[in-house]
């Protein structure tokens, strides 16, 4: 199915930018790092500068760090006044509709499910999948990320059963749920 929009990026879903007369389809949306949704609309200025988010400074992003795919936004059925902020202080998707990637607010405990689902497509034993799997669960639950010790006592046993994780989008999300310190033992990053 094509539509008007189609061509805006060849690469989103056919009903992605809609616009056929049923008011299906979706914007793409501009979101800092921390989560908060810009009035900026993505079609309007696309590309890197997106500038810096009015609520807390971070970084504004229009597409996915990991693929490069905009951040779905609001729904075409809803029209927003110019410069009107959308309804909701967080942006609701945490997840790239693309690569499924978390986005960068992603919470820990959404950031360990999107590993653990991973975990079911490695070619290690059951064993393997289940103590990866508790040591993901720990990794999530550690205080404030103030146990490096533990950290990467944890992470090593990770990278032992499953390296699979230690790679390309997969090791960027597990960097995020560990100290520093404990990354930089373990994954030599």
């Amino acid at each position: 199915m094509t539509t008007p929009h189609s061509t805006t990026d060849p690469t989103a879903p056919a009903s992605f930018w809609g616009r056929d007369g049923r008011g299906d389809g979706f914007r793409a949306a501009t979101v800092c790092r921390q989560g908060h949704q810009q009035a900026t609309a993505y079609e309007a200025y696309p590309g890197k500068n997106l500038g810096s988010c009015s609520e807390c400074g971070d970084l504004v992003l229009g597409e996915c760090p990991e693929c490069g795919l905009r951040i779905k936004g609001r729904s075409w059925a809803i029209t927003p006044r110019p410069g009107q902020r959308p309804t909701y202080d967080e942006h609701p998707n945490k997840f790239c509709d693309r690569c499924s990637v978390p986005y960068p607010w992603a919470s820990d405990e959404q950031r360990v499910r999107w590993l653990l689902s991973l975990l079911n497509d490695l070619d290690i034993s059951d064993e393997d999948r289940a103590v990866v799997s508790e040591h993901l669960k720990q990794l999530q639950t550690l205080a404030a990320k103030d146990n490096v010790r533990r950290e990467s006592k944890l992470l090593t046993e990770i990278k032992k059963r499953a390296p699979g994780l230690f790679v390309a989008g997969a090791g960027k999300i597990l960097e995020r749920l560990v100290s520093d310190e404990a990354w930089r033992m373990v994954a030599g990053g």
